[in-house]
């Protein structure tokens, strides 16, 4: 099987052989993407503009697809939270000692339990 073939069958989540515009949109939304630009590429794809697009439809158009989704992956371009659930983030350690006396804390309160 080809990777457009394979990533038709992880798009077409209903197995019903096509893909609709819920299903590229909650493919590619997942990704970060607006749903202008998914929609784009949707009337792009099906080319019979019959409101699906076929695994023959997608196969012609896969090297679009993966020109899209690899040109315009939005970057994740927010710092790093402090914590996660509660819990410190060992990679965010702007403030060592902080982070230390935190985790003093949340041990500490972890054996009285």
């Amino acid at each position: 099987m080809s990777d457009a073939a394979e990533v038709f069958k992880e798009i077409d989540t209903d197995g019903s052989g096509s893909i609709t515009p819920a299903e590229l949109s909650c493919r590619l939304s997942d990704l970060g993407f607006e749903e202008e630009e998914i929609t784009q590429l949707f009337v792009t794809l099906d080319t019979d503009g019959d409101g699906n697009i076929t695994e023959e439809e997608f196969v012609k158009g896969f090297e679009e697809y993966q020109d899209f989704v690899e040109d315009d992956l939005p970057m994740c371009t927010e710092e790093a939270p402090a914590f996660i659930k509660g819990v410190p983030n060992p990679h965010k350690a702007d403030d060592g000692e902080k982070l230390k006396k935190r985790r003093r804390l949340t041990t500490h309160k972890n054996r009285q339990v």
